[in-house]
């Protein structure tokens, strides 16, 4: 207040010192306190490839958008990552801002390679939202922007193949794909060519041909587990659980989703989560479980909603209504089915729309409604003509067994026929056992004509099939469990070892409730998961909650009226709590037994409050208990002064001086430990150091205990 140039000045100076140390989150602090946007820009531009090689999206997204607007418009490829990590995390909002910065900053340097990828990734933003014309409209212009065979344009053929997809236009989404991938794979980016070879999986999986899809997504994760990136890999899982659920093979299936669900939730993806909720909750449908399907369908709705992605909510809405029908909840069921079609209508999307009409015509031939029949004929006739032929012998299975339940046998044999000849076609039958349970008449009927016999008993006898449920399994014994909070932080299992947690959520979780004792659900959801909403974050804590139960013990976490409570059973040895013992200790002591104390206390202390964990919450307790381990080597090194200890005094001021470097009482210390061992050369040497550190560091000369100190040595 008293001298605000100054307070700028040495702020900008703290910035630049922890920006040449690496500690760029606490310099870009400092930076934006001295109103230093150029230079919080230049750093966020120097840092952002390792964080996108690091997948770390969310914070590289959040970096920058707490950046001057001008300031990062002198960095467009910082823009472009930014944009990128934004659509990454499900932030279209953002994501839009930043592309839209790349178009102005194009424009306004006149390169109109950095202006295309802002039209490019704008592209990339509409599709995802629903709005595709409006997106194939801004990737033609990308590709005018484009020099030919160049990145920009293998990009732009890529967004537009996906908007295709979307469109119902699988052959012409195939064509612009493969033309992507030769270029990417010729410019050697395996990152990109892993994402076309995904949707080159999507097209054909659409298409129908199923082993091509399976393939293209094996392909694309194995470049993924190269890569390290374990969102796509997320990904990647959820197409390979649709394409073996596709092939009837349900168990792989769900295997495959249920490891890409834990992978999206650890990498924070909530896009993909959704999107995975979807496939799973079908995978449930086809093996009978109506109930756990509407669960999930219900729980992706929550997701998905909040993110704003059109084309995952029109799935779960589509999957819900038939979970709804399948529980006997017709009246919800048509609800939800029409608002799957009127979502489907809105992205322009035509092969979704004849999707989500087929399960609008089942739904109402299911609740006895004559118009599901006309319902259906309009959707088998839309699928015919966008070449969906998978989702063709669905709509024919629906149609055929409505035709049956009117009593039109002949017509409905028709209809069978040509969906068990297109099955045959696609080498799956995995379709059949999910009618049977919809609806067995029309099944059963064919088998007694002596109807694809082997093949309609098969899919009858799987729907009989009960869900197998898993036998309660006996609550283990309490493990002993020697916890250390100092350093990275480790829990080790006496006996067993180290444990591995899965997911670092669940790590965190464990740690803030030994921190902070019993808080309510909103409190743990305040500190875990600050940006989500409060669905988004009850989920997650339920998640975590049941990963730590797994990990040690079902009583590991207790819940009562909102209430989490760590089981302080478990706990055998907690370095954070014999830290604070000692130091009690010590206050209460005479200072020859206070030394006894207080050694103990800072041996404990191996390193910074689990170090390397980067949640708010976490940074408090870290400042807090870097706080009181200063202090205690404060005194130590003061009691080793006073009680005649002049070599430990200095190996204790050492430590402390590593982590406070501008502690001028500490270095009059030092410099007195010199004095008393005799050694004025090397008192002398240290008081010049010092010196010459508050000078370079901030600007100011040594103050008076340390020249009285000066005069001392040189009498």
């Amino acid at each position: 207040r008293t001298a605000p140039d100054e307070f700028t000045r040495l702020h900008r100076q703290v910035g630049d010192a922890l920006a040449r140390r690496g500690d760029w989150q606490t310099a870009l602090a400092h930076y934006q306190r001295a109103g230093a946007v150029a230079e919080a820009a230049a750093l966020a531009a120097r840092i952002a490839p390792e964080l996108e090689r690091g997948g770390r999206w969310r914070t590289l997204a959040s970096l920058v958008a707490e950046l001057d607007r001008d300031a990062a418009g002198a960095y467009p490829d910082l823009l472009v990552r930014a944009c990128r990590a934004a659509i990454m995390i499900g932030n279209l909002c953002d994501g839009e801002r930043f592309a839209l910065a790349v178009q102005e900053a194009g424009r306004r340097r006149g390169e109109p390679v950095t202006e295309g990828w802002g039209y490019a990734y704008l592209g990339n933003i509409r599709r995802l939202q629903g709005r595709t014309r409006e997106a194939v409209a801004l990737l033609d212009r990308a590709l005018a922007l484009a020099p030919e065979e160049g990145m920009l344009a293998a990009q732009a053929h890529r967004q537009r193949g996906a908007a295709l997809i979307v469109q119902g236009d699988f052959a012409g989404a195939v064509a612009e794909l493969r033309r992507a991938l030769t270029s990417f794979d010729r410019l050697g980016d395996d990152y990109e060519a892993a994402l076309t070879e995904w949707a080159l999986g999507v097209a054909c999986s659409r298409a129908g041909e199923l082993r091509e899809a399976a393939a293209w997504y094996r392909s694309s994760l194995e470049r993924w587990q190269r890569l390290g990136d374990a969102g796509m890999e997320a990904e990647m899982l959820n197409c390979l659980g649709v394409a073996s659920a596709d092939l009837g093979r349900l168990d792989e299936a769900r295997a495959a989703l249920e490891q890409g669900l834990a992978r999206a939730r650890e990498g924070g993806y909530p896009r993909t989560e959704g999107q995975i909720l979807h496939s799973l909750g079908e995978v449930l449908l086809a093996q009978g479980d109506a109930q756990g399907a509407r669960r999930v369908f219900e729980r992706g709705l929550a997701l998905t909603q909040e993110l704003g992605e059109l084309w995952a909510v029109t799935q779960l809405a589509e999957g819900l209504a038939l979970a709804l029908a399948l529980t006997g909840e017709c009246a919800k069921a048509e609800e939800s089915a029409h608002r799957a079609v009127a979502l489907a209508r809105r992205q322009e999307s035509a092969y979704l729309e004849a999707r989500c009409t087929a399960t609008l015509g089942a739904v109402q031939a299911r609740a006895g409604r004559r118009q599901g029949v006309a319902t259906l004929r309009q959707a088998v006739a839309a699928l015919e003509q966008a070449g969906a032929r998978r989702d063709l012998v669905r709509a024919r299975l629906w149609l055929a067994q409505a035709l049956c339940g009117q009593g039109a046998w002949d017509e409905a044999l028709t209809h069978l026929r040509t969906a068990l000849a297109l099955a045959e076609e696609l080498g799956t039958d995995a379709a059949l056992a999910v009618h049977a349970r919809w609806d067995a008449a029309l099944f059963r009927q064919a088998v007694g004509e002596g109807i694809a016999v082997e093949r309609l008993r098969a899919a009858l006898a799987r729907a009989a099939e009960p869900v197998p449920l898993a036998a309660p399994a006996p609550a283990p014994e309490l493990p002993a469990l020697v916890v250390r909070a100092f350093g990275p932080g480790s829990v080790t299992v006496e006996g067993a070892g180290e444990l591995e947690w899965g997911w670092e959520k669940s790590r965190q979780l464990f740690f803030y409730l030994l921190a902070h004792g019993p808080r309510r659900q909103e409190q743990i959801a305040a500190a875990l998961w600050p940006e989500a909403s409060p669905l988004r974050a009850r989920s997650a804590l339920y998640d975590a909650v049941f990963r730590v139960r797994r990990c040690l013990h079902p009583q590991a976490v207790n819940r009562r009226d909102g209430v989490y409570r760590l089981n302080h059973e478990l706990i055998t040895f907690y370095d954070v709590r014999a830290f604070e013992r000692a130091l009690l200790a010590a206050e209460q002591a005479r200072p020859a037994d206070a030394i006894a104390h207080l050694e103990e206390a800072v041996t404990l202390y191996q390193g910074p409050y689990l170090d390397g964990t980067d949640a708010e919450w976490c940074l408090d307790e870290r400042r807090r208990w870097e706080r009181r381990y200063l202090e205690a080597l404060e005194r130590l090194a003061t009691l080793y002064a006073t009680t005649g200890q002049p070599r430990e005094c200095l190996a204790t001021a050492a430590r402390l001086l590593a982590l406070d470097p501008l502690r001028e009482d500490i270095h009059a210390l030092v410099i007195r430990a010199h004095l008393r061992l005799g050694d004025r050369a090397a008192a002398l040497r240290h008081f010049e150091q010092v010196a010459a550190l508050l000078r370079v560091e901030l600007g100011v000369e040594p103050g008076a205990e340390l020249r009285a100190l000066l005069r001392r040595i040189r009498a």
